[in-house]
């Protein structure tokens, strides 16, 4: 049985953005059948554990200024790996977040956090037969300029941020390339909410489970 650790933000969570149009006091999460992650493990079947391990507003590699949770995604990786050992892939999906205003971080940089994650798992024996994990890097939907109209516009200075969301998958890409790591564009698959732009319709979440579905088919087709 393989196992798959998917790390990644709200979208790997399952934010459902209905949180913000109906005024919910607390955020409401899309159901199992609905979350890519949980799609994604029906799809892959019996001889797969697809391990889900998102949080709202984590970052690649930097401390939320605001919130009491502790959203470094690169603070959390090493127990997140040991805790679920042995983990044939790990799936990264990151960077969003860090396009925030407070971070004022460039897309080179949020790349360079991403490579840094890499690195660290790349570092580890908590694969199987004490080797590393093999490593799936996912780059973020791009955001448009609709995200200007939306709830949360605040958390972004839209222009830049949506030039820096644009350089990501290349960036991503290149970091792959250099790594040894496999590559996926979530914007080749999903659809952003009309709510607020950032987080995935249920049709968006079932399309990236298919597209992260064929991209593991073809990384153990060898097998």
């Amino acid at each position: 049985m393989k196992r798959i650790l998917c790390y990644g933000d709200s979208n790997t969570w399952g934010f459902n953005p209905i949180t913000f149009s109906e005024n919910y006091s607390y955020y409401v999460r899309y159901t199992e059948n609905v979350r890519w992650t949980s799609i994604l493990q029906k799809m892959l079947g019996g001889d797969y554990t697809v391990i889900e391990e998102g949080l709202g507003g984590r970052t690649t590699v930097l401390d939320d200024p605001i919130s009491q949770q502790q959203l470094n995604g690169k603070k959390y990786l090493l127990p997140c790996l040991g805790s679920h050992a042995p983990i044939d892939l790990v799936v990264i999906m990151l960077g969003i977040n860090d396009l925030k205003n407070y971070y004022q971080m460039s897309a080179h940089a949020i790349s360079a956090g991403i490579e840094l994650l890499v690195k660290i798992i790349q570092s580890t024996n908590f694969g199987v037969n004490g080797k590393s994990p093999e490593i799936l890097i996912l780059s973020p939907a791009l955001i448009t300029n609709d995200i200007a109209h939306s709830c949360i516009n605040f958390e972004f200075d839209v222009p830049e941020a949506i030039e820096r969301c644009k350089e990501l998958p290349e960036l991503y890409q290149n970091v792959a390339q250099r790594n040894s790591c496999h590559f996926l564009n979530c914007d080749d698959y999903v659809e952003l909410s009309p709510i607020d732009f950032v987080h995935y319709t249920e049709l968006g979440h079932e399309r990236l489970a298919k597209g992260i579905y064929d991209k593991i088919i073809a990384i153990y087709s060898k097998d």
